[in-house]
């Protein structure tokens, strides 16, 4: 995969062109700092998204022609990262979306990811908050990773989530109020609450 970073920045790469690409797998690259905003143009049956460990901030507007994007985005651990575009709440067919150790303070009011059943957001010391509805329209959501944010409360939209089964709220240290309706989580097996002070 070390080929595939100088390819990123030739503007008439043929990578753009690859309607059968199934995965671009990018993880590891701690040079790489930008895609180009036609990158995902022609690539309609991605399904899979590697980007970890790399310099991004940000990702292009074309990445709302993934429509196919299914088993996961991933961008753990990169460091610069500091927001989603707002085109990343249509890719409805979404399972796993992995944003822990970002820079993200933000995050999509309302996603329209009904087969989301993994959200990691851990270490992300500037996201402070979650959108009121953000939880809204992920029904089959099973984990969801919160560890050390900065977050001091869940929305109530949270007791929407009847299939949550683990959720980890460790080290969130200005974290205060749980929701009022969190025993109609039937499913909720694990609950992390160490280091906090509520």
């Amino acid at each position: 995969m070390h080929g595939i970073q100088p390819l990123l920045l030739m503007p008439n790469c043929r990578i753009y062109h690859c309607p059968h690409l199934i995965a671009v797998v990018l993880k590891d690259n701690p040079d790489l700092t930008e895609i180009p905003q036609l990158f995902f143009q022609q690539m309609p049956v991605l399904r899979i998204l590697y980007l970890s460990q790399t310099s991004l901030r940000n990702l292009p507007s074309s990445v709302i022609n993934l429509m196919e994007l299914e088993e996961v985005l991933k961008l753990s651990n990169c460091k610069l990262f500091k927001g989603l575009p707002p085109e990343i709440g249509q890719l409805n067919n979404l399972e796993k979306v992995h944003l822990d150790g970002t820079q993200i303070a933000h995050l999509p009011p309302s996603p329209n990811w009904p087969h989301l059943t993994e959200l990691l957001l851990q270490d992300n010391p500037h996201l402070t908050e979650l959108p009121p509805l953000f939880v809204n329209h992920m029904p089959l959501l099973q984990d969801r990773n919160l560890s050390s944010t900065s977050i001091k409360e869940l929305p109530h939209s949270f007791s929407n989530l009847l299939n949550l089964r683990r959720l980890y709220l460790s080290d969130c240290e200005v974290f205060r109020k749980l929701p009022q309706k969190i025993g109609v989580l039937k499913c909720l097996n694990e609950l992390y609450l160490d280091r906090t002070y509520l």
